[in-house]
């Protein structure tokens, strides 16, 4: 008589005359469909009998409460260090890291992990933890810092903290790590350690090959995916260019705790109301950066779906200078009139212009500054 498998499952065993390196990235490969692990899984077993990784990662969450862990930015940082900037990858990682790399260095990635956080946050180029828009831009922080005195951004030059800054928003704005992430860290690591060496003879030939994908208005229009490196980018732009954002309704200083929302200073529902079509353009054009920006969630729900002249007005009673927060925020002022209630396209127009000069003063010129010394 037939039997039927097709409802029984299958168990492959697998005898291996292996080392255990080896054996590592045989299971990480063979284990897809088996118990989910990922590679750091692998890697702290097999470290284990020398050095706890899930203990020091439960230490590393109890010394900074409010830091977001990432362990895998940790591990490729410490393989970079290991490796002396030639591989952060996972066959390297769960093949040549041992427990006698991760007590060498082990505490020194985590006080560069977490003091490039604080340098980000107190310098307003983050908005706030979940806005980092890749965290795989970490490991070049890191070590870049590693090479400055004491660690400390404080003994950073003018020179090196323009090219950090540099960097970082051209690898954002030119997307730079939505694919082949290492190979880009590996790259962007080695230069940054040279900038810190007070080596500057590689940084014209990065900058030529950051190139920037918003250039215009229009450009501007089409950023509206909440993921994308690029729309958080903008807003962690206006943040940095306005040297912190200020809540609309209390006038405070919005904090990397608070709770934020992406609202739209056009009301969603307000303009889904005044459109008269409904066609993915104008969707794409609601949902937009420039039509969006971060405040407070509370202030976000009072919003609701009046015009921007409404529910501003409201808040106004609430927070008299609610203009000057505005102008934090690159949204032009008279938007509080009512100026641009029924003109939406207006609105869009002035506020991706004041979007542009942020990105010119930053980004554009700072670039064509350091090419146009090289060439010259």
């Amino acid at each position: 008589m037939a039997t039927s498998l097709a409802n029984d499952p299958l168990v492959s065993y697998y005898l291996l005359n292996t080392d255990q390196d080896k054996f590592a990235l045989f299971f990480e490969r063979s284990n897809s469909k088996g118990i989910q692990l990922s590679f750091i899984d692998i890697l702290a077993a097999k470290l284990y009998k020398g050095f706890n990784l899930r203990q020091h990662i439960d230490e590393f969450k109890d010394n900074y409460q409010k830091l977001p862990l990432n362990r895998k930015v940790l591990v490729r940082a410490l393989s970079y260090m290991v490796s002396e900037g030639k591989d952060t990858g996972r066959a390297f990682i769960l093949s040549r890291l041992t427990s006698a790399h991760f007590n060498e260095h082990w505490g020194s990635v985590t006080e560069l992990y977490g003091r490039c956080y604080e340098y980000l946050l107190a310098n307003h180029m983050i908005v706030g933890y979940a806005w980092i828009p890749y965290e795989n831009m970490l490991i070049p922080m890191m070590m870049f810092l590693r090479h400055i005195p004491h660690r400390n951004f404080v003994n950073v030059s003018q020179l090196q903290r323009r090219i950090l800054h540099l960097w970082f928003w051209l690898a954002i704005m030119s997307r730079r790590y939505s694919s082949a992430a290492q190979t880009y860290v590996l790259e962007d690591a080695q230069v940054l350690e040279a900038v810190a060496r007070e080596d500057f003879s590689t940084v014209p030939l990065l900058l030529k090959k950051l190139n920037p994908s918003i250039n215009s208005i229009d450009d501007l229009r089409t950023v509206h995916k909440q993921y994308d490196a690029v729309y958080k980018g903008i807003l962690n732009l206006i943040n940095y260019h306005s040297g912190g954002l200020i809540g609309w309704e209390s006038g405070a200083i919005v904090s990397a705790t608070d709770d934020l929302d992406n609202h739209h200073i056009f009301p969603k529902d307000y303009l889904q109301k005044t459109f008269k079509d409904s066609n993915a353009d104008s969707q794409i054009e609601i949902d937009c950066v420039i039509n969006r920006c971060l405040i407070p969630k509370l202030t976000n729900i009072k919003a609701s779906n009046k015009s921007p002249s409404v529910y501003l007005k409201e808040l106004h009673k609430r927070n008299p200078k609610i203009a000057d927060a505005l102008g934090q925020h690159l949204v032009p002022i008279d938007i509080i009139e009512g100026t641009y209630d029924d003109i939406y396209d207006m609105f869009l127009e002035d506020r991706g212009k004041a979007i542009l000069s942020a990105l010119k003063a930053h980004v554009f010129d700072v670039r064509s500054e350091f090419l146009g010394a090289t060439n010259a």
